[in-house]
């Protein structure tokens, strides 16, 4: 059975890899220098001199290709800097969070341990409180208020740390959302008011379940447009379909 924080959230490692994302910001900013040097190239061609038809058509071809390469320049940096900033909240949230797993999975074990002493010493002292000598009873008193205060020290501790987990979680899980509403408006693809109002509840949502009624409950149409144009957020998104995401 897996273990769920007081806030609702599954003890779970967040999956990443700094690393790798490092490696794909530098290669997101290798592909927009690259079109930056062949649009600088195409600027430059596109002021040649003369007067002859070759020389008109290349200036043409150059000025295409210099405004063909906008768009693509600008999604490389966009891709960038989406990822840089996810990684920076990777690193200081999911990381520190994923550290915690097994701590809180000894300090959960280790409150219902104690939940369990003190249950078993609580019906001790119970059936002692019944008959038998005084003094049995007095022992087995002291027994239960000491398994007791056992039981309230675990679980002020795993709370403790429940806190902490909690807090890195929601850290990262805005940090995840940002970045797919970053990636959402930073594109040049135009959305209705249904769809963006459909979109950022989606984001918004606090858990899977949340996002799987927001899906099914939104029209069909509104649904299919939101995958089509965004399908790299869409099929990240836990509470989608996996047809969909797919």
């Amino acid at each position: 059975m897996s273990i769920v924080s007081p806030g609702g959230f599954p003890l779970k490692a967040i999956g990443g890899n700094s690393g790798s994302m490092a490696s794909w910001v530098g290669v997101f900013d290798d592909v927009a220098d690259g079109l930056e040097h062949v649009q600088t190239q195409a600027d430059l061609a596109a002021e040649l001199p003369g007067v002859g038809t070759s020389i008109r058509a290349a200036r043409a071809d150059a000025t295409e290709l210099s405004a063909v390469l906008t768009p693509d320049i600008a999604e490389a940096q966009l891709l960038s800097r989406v990822l840089s900033d996810y990684a920076d909240v990777y690193d200081a949230s999911a990381v520190p969070a994923n550290r915690m797993i097994d701590e809180i999975e000894q300090a959960h074990s280790a409150w219902q341990r104690a939940e369990a002493d003190a249950q078993s010493a609580a019906l001790a002292a119970l059936w002692a409180s019944r008959g038998g000598p005084e003094e049995d009873a007095a022992e087995a008193n002291d027994d239960a208020r000491a398994a007791v205060a056992d039981r309230d020290t675990a679980k002020a501790a795993l709370d403790e740390l429940w806190q902490t987990w909690e807090t890195l979680v929601r850290q990262w899980d805005e940090g995840y959302d940002a970045a797919l509403s970053s990636l959402a408006n930073g594109r040049p693809v135009a959305l209705t008011t249904e769809q963006r109002e459909l979109l950022d509840a989606l984001l918004g949502a606090n858990s899977a379940e949340e996002v799987s009624e927001l899906w099914q409950n939104a029209d069909p149409e509104v649904r299919k447009a939101l995958a089509d144009r965004h399908p790299e957020i869409i099929g990240n998104l836990d509470g989608v379909p996996y047809d969909v995401r797919a």
